[in-house]
């Protein structure tokens, strides 16, 4: 088909159908280079959109931590990625509602306090001080530069200016305590019986007809999630 179109159609007509059928592919290539052909944002919250960008980075850090924890071993019945992706979610969205805060409350932070506060972390440091290297190092691993990492800190010293005015403004009423006090030192008394698995286990005779049968009555409670 495709060479019979090709013998009928000559000269400028076939100039003509090159550019037609040219255009929309050059168009949809454009579109999908400047990523015009999705949303630029991965969550939205009060209008302020977070980037896929800034979504995948921390989506990235949170795996890279988590498998850490697991010392590389993650146990095959945990969901890595399910758990990464709701935990980035969550903390995305409580940052921004925190950044949002910070905003409209004009909190800030001097470049003196957010050097310093970056210079105690143990992370950056070689024998009790801060290097200059490691630092460097670091930010390259995480795929940070020093600016975006000093701004990403930035919010999180503020964040940490917020929280703790709220916590060390808060208070409880009389009652809230007394409640507490009961539940935590709350006691209760039970009974029970000790039966030796070892002493009856060679009486009970179980045919696979009753097993099957057991299986048809309470096929629900064998089922898991997907």
């Amino acid at each position: 088909m495709l060479i019979a179109l090709r013998e009928r159609i000559t000269g400028y007509i076939a100039w003509i159908f090159v550019i037609v059928i040219t255009i929309p592919f050059m168009l949809w290539g454009v579109q999908e280079y400047f990523g015009t052909g999705q949303d630029g944002y991965a969550i939205k919250v009060n209008d302020q959109e977070i980037s896929m960008q800034e979504f995948d980075r921390a989506m990235s850090n949170n795996r890279q931590q988590l498998l850490q924890s697991f010392n590389g071993r993650v146990p095959p019945s945990f969901d890595l990625n399910a758990f990464v992706r709701e935990q980035t979610v969550n903390q995305l969205l409580n940052q921004e509602l925190i950044n949002q805060l910070i905003e409209n409350y004009n909190y800030r932070v001097s470049p003196a306090d957010l050097a310093e506060a970056i210079a105690q972390e143990s992370v950056f440091q070689r024998d009790g001080r801060f290097d200059h290297e490691i630092y460097a190092a670091e930010l390259r691993s995480r795929g940070f530069s020093p600016r975006a990492y000093e701004q990403a800190h930035l919010q999180e010293v503020l964040s940490g200016q917020i929280q703790q005015g709220i916590q060390s403004t808060a208070f409880a009423t009389r009652q809230e305590v007394e409640k507490i006090v009961k539940l935590r030192y709350q006691e209760r008394g039970f009974d029970f019986i000790l039966l030796p698995r070892e002493k009856y286990a060679s009486d009970v005779k179980v045919t696979d007809e009753q097993a099957q049968a057991y299986y048809d009555e309470y096929k629900e409670a064998f089922i898991t999630e997907e």
